[in-house]
C-alpha cells in the first residue's frame, strides 16, 4: 500500500480534514516529550498519514513556522516511509493574481524562501538560502480538479518587510506561508517527492491581513479540507507522473512494498 504524509502546522487547520476522512480517533505521538503527533486513515487503498506540529509545550500556542515543520516532517518520514509528502495549510494570497478567500493553490516548479538574504559571494550560497526545492509535477491533477497552480514561498514572519515584498514579487509568488520550504527541504534530503496545497486566508496587499486571517480562517480551512480530500482521492486512483511505481527503493528509506 502506498503512503501519503500530510504535514500541517495547526490543529485548527487540520480539524475539518479530521472530520471528513476516517482517521484514527487517537493520535500517535511520534517522539516522547514532543508535541508532534499523527493520525492515520485508509482512503481508496491509499494510506494517509496526517502529521501535525502540535502545541508548543512552553508557550501553549500552535507550533507554526519552519522549525516545527522541519521536526514534524523528519519524524513523519522516519515513522511512516511515505511515497509522497504534502505540506497542507492556509496562506496569504494576492487579489492581483485573481485569488479569493478560499482559493486553493497547487505548488509548481519549486518552493522558495523569501526572507533569507545572503551577501556571501562564494558560489551557491545565494541559491542555498532561497532553496528552490523541487515539487512533483501535479499539472494534470490540477487541471482535472480545476485548481490553480502557483509558486509557493516561505518565510518566518507574519508581517513582511519591504525587502521581503521585493523578493516575493521577484519570485512571482502566488501564495505566502510559513512551513512549505522546511517540509520541502527535508523531503528533498530524504529523497521523497513533495507537493504543497495552500488555501488563501488573507490578502497580502491589505494592511489588515492579520485581521483577515482570524476572520477568514474557518472558511479557508474548510475549503482546504475539501480540496485535500479531492487531491487524496485523485492520487489514490491516478497517482502523479513518476509516483507510486512498484518496486522502487529510495536511498535512506525502506520500501513499503508488500507490507
Amino acid at each position: 500500500m502506498h503512503t501519503v504524509l500530510i504535514v500541517m502546522a495547526m490543529e485548527e487547520e487540520a480539524d475539518p480534514l479530521l472530520e471528513i476522512l476516517p482517521f484514527t480517533a487517537r493520535p500517535k505521538y511520534l517522539e516522547p516529550h514532543l508535541p508532534t503527533h499523527a493520525y492515520t486513515a485508509e482512503v481508496d487503498g491509499l494510506q494517509v498519514v496526517l502529521a501535525i506540529n502540535g502545541r508548543d509545550p512552553f508557550y501553549q500556542v500552535a507550533s507554526f513556522g519552519t522549525d516545527a515543520a522541519t521536526l514534524t516532517t523528519y519524524l513523519g518520514i522516519r515513522a511512516f516511509t511515505p511515497d509522497l509528502v504534502m505540506s497542507v495549510g492556509v496562506a496569504g494570497g494576492f487579489r492581483s493574481k485573481g485569488a479569493e478567500i478560499g482559493t486553493v493553490y497547487i505548488s509548481q516548479d519549486t518552493v522558495r524562501y523569501f526572507d533569507r538574504r545572503v551577501s556571501i559571494k562564494a558560489p551557491n550560497y545565494h541559491d542555498y538560502a532561497i532553496g528552490y526545492y523541487p515539487v512533483v509535477d501535479a499539472s494534470q491533477m490540477a487541471r482535472a480538479l480545476n485548481l490553480p497552480m502557483g509558486i509557493i514561498v516561505t518565510g518566518n514572519s507574519f508581517e513582511n518587510s519591504p525587502a521581503d515584498d521585493e523578493q516575493i514579487h521577484r519570485h512571482d509568488a502566488s501564495a505566502i506561508e510559513m512551513e512549505a520550504g522546511a517540509v520541502a527541504r527535508i523531503s528533498q534530503l530524504m529523497h521523497v517527492p513533495f507537493l504543497a496545497v495552500k488555501s488563501v486566508v488573507n490578502f497580502e496587499e491589505d494592511p489588515t491581513s492579520s485581521d483577515q486571517f482570524e476572520t477568514n480562517f474557518e472558511q479557508a480551512a474548510k475549503g482546504l479540507a475539501s480540496t485535500t480530500v479531492g487531491v487524496i482521492q485523485y492520487l489514490a486512483v491516478h497517482g502523479l507522473p513518476g509516483l507510486f511505481n512498484h518496486g522502487e527503493n529510495r536511498e535512506g528509506t525502506e520500501s513499503t512494498e508488500g507490507v
